[in-house]
């Protein structure tokens, strides 16, 4: 099991001492990532919110009236694709506490042109569809509608927070990630951002990159896990059923395990305080986590990072 031990003077953080996984230790692969993640005014479910628990969740699988035929996926795999893939990562990031359960219904041949972007027209004639096909939509959370290529740009969308039933759009892809990001903003979550600062550390007039957390399923491009910060306002950490965030109270050694560990008896994150905001008159955070090719997080190859995610009003 993987460890690092952080020296924090001053409200400074320090490596002290890593012990890496073997394969970096033979490659010689070491990296630091300093990566600061904005999160400010952002708007996010709680955990006695919808974030815990059971998620209701109906698939449908739709075409449009130019490609009647057009299937790419059967209803079995939909299922495993949302119901085991999906699912799982949420299990895992949630350490049990969020599960996605349902049913898959269609194909439904839309009367929508492929041709255009109407998701408020696919949602109508689909939700029109699956209410004949005898489906009670006041049943479930979570509506996903998986889709062939429509005339919107990008891999889909999806509404944010306790609007439901919540509804994500799958649009021309039949990514697992695409959709366990979407179903992410369906939870509360927004995309995992990241500030660029030029030369500088942290300041006043970084640059706010939209999707810039790359370790982060709620960025780009990989499948990542949830970052700590996320997963605190969850509801997935700090209790008896999952493991917790250490906070420097003062200056001393602190030590947090591998973040991919599914040990609900070990710190995966330290949360150093930063200051106040001067405007809001609430406390600022940064949040250290210690990654490994472990897990969800298979793409960073073998090496170890430490992420700095900071400027988090909490």
């Amino acid at each position: 099991m993987g460890r690092i031990i952080i020296i924090i003077i001053s409200g400074e953080a320090v490596i002290d001492k890593l012990r890496m996984n073997k394969h970096a230790l033979n490659k010689g692969i070491f990296f630091l990532l300093v990566l600061f993640l904005f999160l400010q005014n952002i708007q996010y479910a709680k955990a006695a919110g919808s974030s815990i628990g059971q998620q209701d969740t109906l698939v449908m699988l739709l075409n449009f009236k130019e490609n009647p035929n057009d299937q790419p996926i059967t209803s079995e795999e939909a299922h495993a694709l949302v119901f085991g893939e999906v699912n799982d990562f949420y299990q895992e990031n949630s350490y049990g506490k969020t599960w996605l359960s349902g049913q898959v219904a269609g194909w439904y041949t839309l009367p929508v042109s492929d041709q255009v972007c109407d998701y408020p027209s696919v949602q109508a004639e689909a939700d029109k569809m699956a209410r004949a096909d005898g489906i009670v939509l006041e049943d479930y959370q979570r509506i996903i509608y998986i889709m062939t290529q429509s005339g919107c740009a990008g891999g889909g969308s999806a509404t944010t927070g306790k609007t439901f039933p919540s509804r994500a759009y799958i649009d021309g892809t039949l990514s697992a990630r695409v959709i366990a990001h979407e179903f992410g903003h369906n939870l509360g979550l927004s995309h995992a951002k990241a500030l660029d600062c030029g030369d500088a550390s942290v300041s006043n007039n970084c640059s706010v990159i939209e999707y810039g957390d790359s370790y982060d399923v709620m960025g780009t491009p990989d499948m990542g896990y949830i970052n700590t910060y996320y997963k605190e306002r969850m509801g997935w950490l700090n209790d008896a059923e999952s493991p917790n965030i250490l906070t420097a109270t003062q200056d001393g050694l602190y030590e947090i395990a591998e973040y991919e560990t599914q040990d609900i008896t070990q710190n995966i994150a330290l949360k150093i305080p930063r200051g106040v905001n001067p405007n809001s008159g609430l406390k600022e955070w940064f949040y250290v986590e210690y990654r490994q090719a472990m897990g969800y997080d298979q793409f960073l190859d073998d090496r170890s990072y430490m992420l700095f995610r900071g400027d988090v009003t909490d």
